[in-house]
């Protein structure tokens, strides 16, 4: 699976609108891409679930959520919802 691929899917698992702030959406993903290199790595245990989130974790994943809104955005600009 690309990495794409997996961005897609990953977007496709967090449904934006179940949380109720922009922190809690970005800690949230941050948590699962970390999981998620770990699992590509097969070093997935629990001490690297608690891991702690740093700055570049979030920072991960506002880009992540900025890019899916990009690609929404394109994609309507481009079917003429706009």
């Amino acid at each position: 699976m690309t990495e794409v691929e997996q961005q897609d899917s990953l977007a496709a698992r967090i449904d934006s609108n179940k949380y109720s702030s922009y922190l809690k959406l970005t800690r949230v993903t941050a948590r699962v891409l970390v999981l998620a290199i770990f699992q590509n790595c097969q070093k997935l245990n629990f001490r690297n679930a608690a891991k702690i989130l740093t700055q570049a974790d979030i920072a991960k994943a506002e880009v992540f959520w900025i890019l899916k809104a990009q690609k929404s955005l394109r994609r309507d600009l481009k079917s003429g919802k706009f």
